[in-house]
């Protein structure tokens, strides 16, 4: 290829004139023209990091936006808001308010939770007194008409979507009291409410303030008063504030949004700096590619870069040629990837039910990135631009092979040094951070993580030779494919390092998640002595069959041992009853040979009772008294906890030999069904065929470890399943790079390909040498990962749950790592078919 003209070598003594298109930017817009297909990798792997940030950027934002519109809607239309102290009844207060100057509407904001349940569905809501002053009412009426009784109520848009109601259906509304009775109620209207549709959150309903008394068993206390008058808010506040004294704080509207504000940006912290740490990842391994890349060029170059110098073009001339080529490779990649990522990140709004009224673009952060993402580039290529200065202008003369680039002594031997001290200081923190909690441990572990990429360019080497003793079966192309990645270590192992981060810290997140939840697993297993208990907060499960004998299952408990994953299903008889001291309890009868040992009597004449009964501390050996009626039984206690296993509801739990409450309550009915569940995995699978088996029953209630283990499961499993596919994005820009380094390796070795065909190799055998070679850098990065991501797990899962060394169930997700190291391999050698193809023509 032709360079642009340069000033010719100077003379002795001569002065170099200055000429204009000779400048360094001038000659890095000539190469970028020259050679547009070898800039397309890098630029994509910028684009990648650069997108990801404005992605994390717009979601954040916009969901934000979202949730705040939520959180401030109810002080949309008031002035002044007033929070009680409860020190004067809520109908004094409002009367109060009323009579200050300037107010002409004051309405209370109450709200209860509400189960609600249907002809086909159920669910939960938020019940909240409707403002009787249209005026100060935040949501718009979209179908239907307001509630005018206090058995009307309207229903969030969102809500009825999701439980697929419409205005006319009738619901059946049960209140937070216990044993409370049900209130029918008709929906009559649907409203759009601001932030309604977050996932996750209850669904919003509105009634009369009577509707609330009927479903609460009673007046609801306000939590707030709207008030709005006339006036400057700041004057009326003042009034309002005179009028109440010291039955209230008093605020504008202003400043209690903006206290609710303060109280969402504390809330979404942690899942901000999540999301900040997903893309710092993503910044730093398409940095690394980026470095790569450059070096991988800068090499390549190594010719005309020399020949640049014999024309008279200066050291620091080439450097700001290079630099000038990442700026503006930077920028064009960093403004496309912002872009996409811009668009992304409103798309996941959308898609997770975050989006609120419409897209959040914050002008000065994606700006930001599309700064940072070209600071990034130049500074990715300073240490290749640096070694484009050193290139002597008699190398112009040598053979065009690119040498081996080989580290400097002083480097070599100071790797390791440096690695070496970071593991003695990062591994004990990491490792013995449970009493200190998470920052020591995020320290430990990121010392750790630098030490292992230090490490990379002298354990990827002796990984890539063990890798090759199994790709020399694949013959030629195997063979060839080893000897090639070990010509140049280097180039390697920092292509290898890149795939490390990724894989790494998704290898970090599996094993952590699956420590804490065998780990939590286990402690939930030594809490609950039963995997999975139904009841009816003490009412029978089978009001027309007595219970069965010994514990068969019938009825509810026939229909539990029917689904998959239970067993050892028992139906246990239960009768009301009292013990020594009047204290009522639910009495359970359990046989001789059934259920967990440790809530069994070990003989008729021993009663198992919780630790806590009637209030008081239990002992063990001590005599009571269990009457049932007008029959009762002497005795001896044991204390187990039973009551992680007992009936639900005010009532304690005691647990006699079956033989004695058949004495004590011949016709005792069924009140509790157990049921273990062998396979802990099953858990999440079990508790969701039980809650379509129970429906919308809401007296039976499902109890035990197994509920618990399904909530952690679902949570521990969306938690790994979200930051995965974050991660996901770091780990194709490093695959990116590995397609990158194969890609240019193919202009180098032209002529070597041109040789091996000529002696017999095939096309077919030339792109299988690729992709052996693109696939033996990908499982070697990937299992550093792996190897170092199960210590960071366990390490991270030890500090965040505070366990102890004892308390810690290291679980390894192999099935998990398996599937990552086979998707690097498989998307490396996808990523070799192109390259593949044009070495073999």
């Amino acid at each position: 290829m032709s360079a642009p003209a340069l000033t010719p070598a100077p003379t002795a003594g001569t002065a170099v004139p200055a000429r204009p298109h000779a400048t360094p930017a001038r000659l890095a817009a000539a190469w970028l023209r020259s050679a547009p297909g070898r800039w397309v990798a890098v630029t994509l792997a910028i684009a990648l990091g650069a997108g990801f940030v404005a992605a994390t950027l717009t979601f954040s934002a916009t969901f934000r936006a979202a949730l705040a519109a939520g959180l401030t809607a109810p002080y949309r239309h008031a002035d002044v808001v007033v929070t009680p102290s409860g020190d004067v009844p809520d109908g004094a207060l409002l009367t109060r308010i009323r009579q200050a100057a300037g107010v002409t509407a004051a309405e209370p904001l109450a709200d209860v939770p509400v189960r609600w349940v249907g002809d086909r569905a159920h669910g939960t809501v938020e019940l909240t007194a409707l403002p009787a002053d249209p005026a100060l009412r935040w949501t718009e009426l979209g179908a239907g008409g307001w509630p005018a009784t206090a058995d009307q109520l309207v229903l969030s848009t969102a809500e009825a979507r999701r439980s697929g109601l419409a205005v006319g259906s009738r619901l059946t509304l049960t209140g937070p009291a216990v044993g409370g009775g049900q209130v029918p109620a008709t929906v009559v209207g649907l409203v759009d409410v601001p932030g309604s549709a977050t996932p996750g959150a209850d669904g919003d309903a509105f009634g009369t303030p009577e509707l609330l008394a009927r479903v609460h068993q009673g007046p609801v206390t306000a939590s707030a008063v709207l008030v709005r008058g006339s006036g400057d808010p700041g004057e009326l506040a003042a009034r309002v504030r005179d009028a109440v004294g010291g039955a209230g704080t008093v605020s504008t509207a202003a400043e209690e949004s903006a206290r609710a504000l303060h109280r969402l940006e504390d809330r979404t912290l942690a899942l901000t700096t999540v999301l900040s740490g997903f893309a710092a990842v993503a910044v730093l391994v398409s940095g690394m590619v980026i470095a790569t890349t450059w070096t991988i060029l800068v090499a390549q170059r190594r010719r005309q870069i020399a020949l640049l110098r014999c024309v008279g073009a200066s050291a620091e001339q080439v450097r700001r040629q290079v630099l000038a080529e990442a700026a503006v490779l930077g920028s064009v990649g960093a403004l496309l990837g912002t872009a996409a990522g811009a668009g992304t990140g409103y798309l996941a709004a959308v898609l997770t039910g975050l989006a609120g009224d419409g897209p959040v673009l914050e002008p000065l952060p994606l700006a930001a990135t599309v700064a940072g993402g070209a600071l990034v580039t130049v500074a990715a290529a300073w240490l290749p631009a640096a070694g484009a200065m050193r290139i002597p202008p008699l190398a112009a003369l040598r053979p065009a092979d690119t040498p081996s680039a080989t580290p400097p002594a002083t480097r070599r031997l100071l790797r390791p040094v440096v690695a070496t001290l970071l593991l003695a200081a990062g591994v004990p923190l990491a490792d013995g951070a449970r009493g200190d909690g998470l920052p020591v441990a995020l320290a430990g572990g990121a010392a750790a993580a630098v030490a292992v990429l230090l490490l990379a360019p002298t354990v990827v080497p002796p990984l890539l030779r063990v890798v090759g003793v199994l790709c020399r079966g694949l013959g030629v192309p195997g063979r060839l494919a080893v000897h090639n990645l070990g010509r140049n270590p280097g180039r390697s192992s920092t292509t290898a390092a890149a795939l490390m981060v990724g894989v790494g810290v998704i290898v970090t997140l599996q094993v952590g998640a699956a420590t804490a939840e065998a780990s939590l697993g286990g402690a939930l297993s030594a809490h609950f002595p039963v995997d999975l208990t139904v009841d009816a907060g003490g009412d029978p499960l089978d009001r027309d069959r007595p219970a069965g004998a010994d514990g068969a299952p019938g009825g509810l408990a026939a229909a539990v041992a029917e689904v998959p994953g239970t067993a050892d299903v028992l139906e246990l008889a239960g009768a009301r009853g009292t013990v020594t001291g009047g204290a009522t309890v639910t009495v359970l009868g359990l046989p001789a040979d059934r259920g967990p040992a440790t809530v069994r009597p070990r003989s008729p004449g021993e009663v198992v009772v919780p630790r806590w009964l009637d209030g008081q501390e239990a002992t063990d050996g001590r005599r009571i008294t269990v009457q049932v009626g007008d029959r009762r039984a002497e005795l001896t206690t044991r204390v187990a906890p039973i009551d992680a296993a007992g009936v639900s509801g005010a009532a304690d739990t005691v647990v006699v030999d079956v033989a004695v409450l058949r004495r004590l309550a011949p016709a005792a009915l069924p009140l509790a069904v157990w049921a273990s569940v062998p396979d802990a995995g099953d858990a999440e699978a079990v508790t969701a065929r039980l809650t379509e088996l129970l429906g919308a029953d809401t007296a039976r209630q499902l109890g035990g470890s197994v509920t618990e283990r399904a909530q952690l499961q679902h949570v521990l499993g969306q938690l790994v399943t979200f930051a995965t596919a974050l991660l996901a994005v770091a780990v194709l820009i490093a695959l990116v790079g590995v397609g990158n380094t194969v890609s240019l390796s193919v202009l180098e070795r032209t002529r070597e390909t041109a040789l091996l065909r000529a002696l017999g190799m095939q096309r077919g055998q030339v792109r299988r040498m690729l992709a052996v070679e693109a696939a033996a850098l990908s499982v070697a990065g990937a299992l550093v990962g792996v190897l170092a991501g199960l210590g960071l797990g366990w390490a991270g899962a030890a500090a965040a749950l505070g366990a102890s060394q004892d308390g810690l169930v290291l679980s390894v997700p192999w099935w998990q790592l398996a599937a990552v190291l086979a998707a690097a391999a498989a998307a490396a050698v996808l990523s070799s078919v192109l390259p593949g193809a044009a070495l073999a023509e």
